[in-house]
Formats: structure tokens, C-alpha cells, sequence
């Protein structure tokens, strides 16, 4: 599950992503909030990891397993479905934008236990 939302300056969309996170059922999802304008692929993974209170190994591959592990024992045992938001995501370079493709993948055949949401402005969005 994937979807994007884009807008221009104060139209209110870190707002509208605030309201949805009060608003989601967390006994059913854990929700993941990345806003960092100089998102690395390394980053991408450390501070969802920190935010489910575990320290992530320094190499990006590293803490990438480290991620791909607590989705797979938040979705297996405490049955959730993880949703991660990205704020501020027009500021990702490519090298971070390619390492979320591969989030998107991570279990093609079984499902993906991971929803995104990305939000940004119009520059984001590209036909």
C-alpha cells in the first residue's frame, strides 16, 4: 500500500499527516514518522529503528536487515501493520528514493508488511 500526497507550502499537509496519525487505531498499526531534509538511505532505516527503540548498526546494509527484522516481528507478533510517512520527501535524492522502491519489495510474493506514505511538495510529484 502506497500513496503520495503533495501540495504547495502551508497548504497543510504535515497537518493532515499529524491528523491521521492521531487518528489510526494503533492497536492495529505502528505508525513511522521520518521529516529529514537530507534523508540518506542510512537514515532511512536508523530512525524508524530508533523510534521503535533500538539502536541501528552504523552500514546502511546493516541496519536495513535491522529494519526488515522488526517489520517482520511487529507484523508476526504483535499483528500489526506498519505505516511509514515521509515528510518533507521532495528533498530525497535518488540514491534514498531507490532505497524506498525496495522497501515497497521486500516480500513481493507474501505481501509487503509495510504501507507508505510520502508526502512533499509539487516537485514530488512526477508523471
Amino acid at each position: 500500500m502506497f500513496a503520495v500526497l503533495t501540495g504547495p507550502v502551508g497548504v497543510g499537509k504535515s497537518t493532515v499527516l499529524r491528523a491521521f496519525n492521531d487518528a489510526i487505531d494503533s492497536s492495529r498499526f505502528e505508525v513511522l514518522y521520518i521529516s529529514q531534509s537530507n534523508l540518506s538511505p542510512r537514515w532511512l532505516y536508523s530512525i524508524p529503528l530508533s523510534q521503535l527503540g533500538i539502536n541501528a548498526k552504523f552500514y546502511a546494509n546493516d541496519a536495513k536487515k535491522q529494519f526488515h527484522e522488526q517489520l517482520l516481528s511487529i507484523t508476526t507478533v504483535k499483528k500489526k501493520q506498519v505505516v511509514m510517512i515521509i515528510d518533507e520527501a521532495h528533498l530525497i535524492n535518488h540514491r534514498t528514493l531507490q532505497e524506498i522502491r525496495f522497501l515497497l519489495n521486500c516480500r513481493f510474493d507474501a505481501g509487503n508488511p509495510l504501507s507508505l506514505i510520502i508526502a512533499g511538495q509539487n516537485e514530488l510529484y512526477v508523471e
